[in-house]
């Protein structure tokens, strides 16, 4: 069971783009892990569909913490052609990335736009409020169980591939 983390980057920059921004940063998680890889892909996606090239120095590293967010948004923030607007593969990092621009005089959104990924609960009272992908937890843990009574009942069932959807919160980051 997965949630469309590709289709929750598309929905993240798509949302960006529709804001008027084009020079938009990607602050990734690991690379290793799917999770990260989908949402990168998703980002790539909604850039090529409005006819923007990806800028490799506007896609840096992260670790899915706070710090990872940091360090990546000081990498964007040393490039000559600054992004407008960042979209943060987890919420630690996007919270992170606020930290790193607030520091150096951006306004938040004013001057840039920062959209993060999961909801965590601290995404609705960081200042400002962050603009998130939401996972469905809830539906999440809810077919889980439901996939393992069947198993339970079944053991001889097919696997499943099961794929959520995700969506958008927005809040006072973009």
């Amino acid at each position: 069971i997965f949630t469309d983390n590709r289709g929750g980057g598309h929905l993240a920059t798509a949302h960006l783009l529709s804001m008027g921004h084009r020079r938009i940063g990607c602050i990734m998680g690991p690379s290793h892990l799917t999770p990260s890889a989908e949402r990168v892909q998703g980002y790539r996606q909604a850039l090529a569909e409005a006819g923007i090239v990806p800028d490799e120095s506007l896609i840096v590293p992260g670790d899915f913490q706070h710090r990872g967010g940091y360090a990546a948004a000081q990498k964007l923030l040393a490039l000559q052609d600054r992004p407008t607007a960042i979209f943060a593969c987890n919420d630690l990092m996007a919270i992170g990335a606020i930290a790193a621009f607030l520091e150096h005089g951006y306004r938040i959104p004013q001057d840039v736009s920062i959209i993060g990924y999961d909801d965590i609960p601290l995404a609705s009272y960081a200042n400002p409020k962050l603009t998130t992908i939401v996972q469905p937890a809830r539906e999440l843990g809810q077919l889980a169980v439901e996939r393992l009574l069947e198993r339970l009942n079944s053991p001889d069932i097919d696997a499943r591939h099961d794929v959520l959807p995700v969506s958008l919160v927005e809040r006072d980051s973009c």
